[in-house]
This record gives structure tokens, sequence and C-alpha cells, in this order.
């Protein structure tokens, strides 16, 4: 997995793990991040024919969530981690997440979406058109759709299901 795919994939997976219904339109962002305490496994198909598993457990950091995911090696990458903070910029009315991983990459998306349910992301930096769509599954699961150009007129896409273990 290129750098830009693995970075959309983790940066959307872990905004998307934010997304249940208990955090709807009625909740303010320090509950909705409250709400996203947890553990959670998510399975990714992608456009290659590849699936990747990534574990991510989400603590809160001050009025941040703090995301720690771990992949094990996997379709010739190697193992490893990523370190990801989720919030809200209440000046700018938009949900962020910044990503570093252990292979020196990081990352900015964002969402000026109001509810997690049907919510439209994009990168934000690097600036590379990656986008992405949430659909809430229950209380317990989501799934999230990713696309992202990648030369040449072709297009990297995948779908990621999340479930809280």
């Amino acid at each position: 997995m290129t750098r830009p795919m693995r970075a959309l994939l983790s940066a959307i997976a872990s905004c998307a793990i934010m997304i249940f219904p208990c955090a709807s339109q009625a909740a303010t962002p320090a509950q909705t991040i409250h709400l996203l305490v947890g553990t959670w496994n998510c399975v990714t198909n992608d456009s290659n024919h590849k699936t990747w598993h990534v574990v991510t457990t989400d603590t809160t950091f001050g009025p941040w969530l703090q995301m720690s995911s771990s992949y094990q090696a996997q379709n010739g990458q190697r193992a490893g981690s990523i370190v990801k903070f989720f919030g809200f910029d209440s000046e700018q009315s938009r949900w962020i997440v910044t990503s570093v991983d252990t292979s020196g990459e990081f990352y900015v998306i964002d969402s000026k979406s109001k509810n997690f349910d049907g919510s439209q992301w994009k990168d934000a930096y690097p600036v590379d058109s990656g986008t992405a769509a949430v659909t809430v599954q229950g209380t317990k699961a989501y799934t999230f759709d990713a696309r992202l150009p990648i030369g040449g007129g072709r297009m990297y896409q995948s779908h990621t299901v999340c479930k809280r273990i």
C-alpha cells in the first residue's frame, strides 16, 4: 500500500470510529469524543484486491481523542503503528484528524459535516484529492468508503468495516 493510500485509509478509519448514533447531531463535540473511547477492529478491502487489518485503541487526551493504531505485517508491508489525534475546531466548525506513523508519514484530514452518519471527509494535507464517506451501522460498527486518485486516470478505492471490540 503506498503512502497516500495508507495515509488516507488510516485517517479515515480513525475519523470514522467516531461515528455512531449516540454521537448524533444532539451530542456536543466533547460528548462525541467521550463516546468513542474504546477499542475498534477494522478490516479494509481495496481495489487492489487486498485485505488490511488495523486495531485502534482510543483514549481521551484533554479535549482530543488520542487514537493509537497498530497493524501486523501484511500484503508485503512491515508491521507498524500510528498515533492520531481527533478533535473539533470550533472557530472553523470542522472535525480534524492529524496523524503520524512509525514510517514518518503524516497527514491531516477534515470534515465540515454536522452529522457523522453520512459525513464527507477530505485530505487537508497533503492535498491529494482523497475523499471518504461514512455510514453508521448501529452503535457498535460503521463503514467508510474511500477514494484516492493514483495517476493515469485511475482511482484507488476501499471499503472498510469497523467494529467495537
